[in-house]
């Protein structure tokens, strides 16, 4: 499940208890997040470690413009 704000995504659930819950942020480079381009090609979007304004889109067909 995610946790979103405003603007978007911020981070997806992990553990969940009676009354608890932890989330890893999607600025982990653990975390991979399901992407669509414009044309519809599917893809993940991860997150460079040392750049937080930087993201990489993997898993795209090469065709794929």
């Amino acid at each position: 499940m995610a946790v979103i704000s405003g603007t978007g995504i911020v981070a997806a659930v992990e553990h969940v208890s009676q009354h608890f819950s932890s989330v890893l942020s999607i600025l982990s480079s653990k975390q991979k997040v399901s992407a669509k381009l414009k044309d519809g090609t599917n893809g993940y979007i991860i997150w460079d470690d040392k750049q937080p304004d930087v993201l990489v889109m993997t898993d795209v067909p090469q065709q794929a413009k």
